[in-house]
């Protein structure tokens, strides 16, 4: 496919991206989340919150490799890996998605 790539000024850093979810990460698991942590995991909370930081930020690593190959956004990016009409279709599921969430 012959389309353009992400415009400079909307690209997000990879440190910044780090830097967001490692401060969402201790703000909600650290700050908050205390006493449903304990209550269900007791003394060994603290062993969920570094799994699924390291689960997250090994996600968003992924994430960035498969954008740092593939030119476009998520939708030209489904679109090079499933064909097009599936890569259509997932990305009709991903649209669809954002609009139920708000």
């Amino acid at each position: 496919m012959n389309q353009a790539g992400v415009n400079e000024k909307f690209k997000v850093s990879p440190f910044y991206v780090f830097f967001l979810v490692h401060s969402m990460q201790t703000g909600i698991g650290v700050l908050s989340f205390q006493r449903v942590l304990a209550k269900s995991a007791g003394t060994d909370g603290w062993i969920s919150i570094l799994l699924a930081g390291l689960i997250v930020h090994t996600f968003i690593w992924i994430i960035y490799k498969i954008f740092s190959m593939v030119p476009g956004d998520i939708i030209s990016a489904s679109i090079d890996a499933f064909g097009k009409w599936v890569g259509n279709f997932f990305s009709l599921l991903f649209v669809l998605y954002c609009f139920s969430s708000e």
